[in-house]
């Protein structure tokens, strides 16, 4: 007797690392590449990952604005 997973929770755990993937390449600066997926075709998508792009050099500025901040921001990135 096979024991399977419910089909809905297969769905789920699918959309969670798809999720967890993409925020990990965003995190490490890899935007072309989220952009490059069928994701990234889907206009909505494609308009939200540009907002946070944005945001994310936002907050890249303001860190090396900081003193010894690009230590940290390359400290931190690397981890």
């Amino acid at each position: 007797m096979e024991q399977s997973m419910p089909k809905k929770q297969v769905n789920e755990s699918i959309k969670d690392k798809v999720i967890s993937a993409i925020f990990r390449l965003l995190a490490k600066g890899d935007e072309r590449k989220v952009l490059n997926t069928a994701l990234g075709k889907d206009p909505f998508i494609n308009k939200e990952l540009k907002k946070i792009t944005k945001s994310q050099e936002k907050i890249r500025k303001k860190i090396f604005s900081m003193p010894g901040g690009e230590e940290h921001y390359n400290r931190l990135k690397n981890l």
